[in-house]
């Protein structure tokens, strides 16, 4: 699980959730340095983890798709803004509701993915035996050329590093 994002992710939403009851400038300033250090790693590790999947000609197109649904995100995080901030009556204020919920969203998906995202194609729990098999060596072959290494049953490089990268 070198390259799985789920705790940076998990610690993102809760920090995401602190925010909405911090109190003066050094801690925000704080917690949004931290936000910034779980959160760079997102996009790199989630094209990392793609690349355990697919081959590299696969591969360009769902990191598209991937990167496509930035735009869907920022539609739906501002749909759920305005209708957060339309509420009445309420016991802390809207933009502190809006961390809240968008905090806590982020870190149900991070136990979510935990759980139920496998590490690789050879331990992906949706496919047979024969697939993942499949799955593993079709991977191995389209790294084959470029990369000389062993790897294990989940389909995932046993020496990944070594001392000279």
């Amino acid at each position: 699980m070198l390259f799985r994002s789920d705790k940076r992710q998990f610690c993102w939403g809760i920090l995401t959730i602190c925010q909405a009851f911090i109190k003066g400038r050094g801690a925000l300033i704080a917690t949004r340095l931290l936000i910034g250090a779980f959160e760079a790693g997102f996009y790199p590790t989630a094209v990392a983890y793609l690349s355990f999947f697919y081959t590299r000609y696969d591969l360009a197109v769902r990191v598209g798709l991937f990167y496509g649904q930035y735009a869907v995100a920022g539609a739906f995080s501002g749909a759920i803004a305005y209708g957060v901030f339309q509420l009445k009556r309420r016991a802390l204020y809207s933009w502190q509701y809006l961390f809240i919920i968008e905090g806590s969203a982020t870190g149900f998906i991070a136990l979510w993915a935990l759980l139920w995202l496998p590490v690789g194609p050879g331990s992906a729990w949706f496919l047979t035996q024969t697939d993942r098999e499949h799955a593993v060596e079709r991977i191995r072959i389209d790294n084959e050329l470029y990369v000389q290494h062993t790897y294990g049953r989940t389909g995932i490089e046993r020496d990944r590093l070594t001392k000279r990268d």
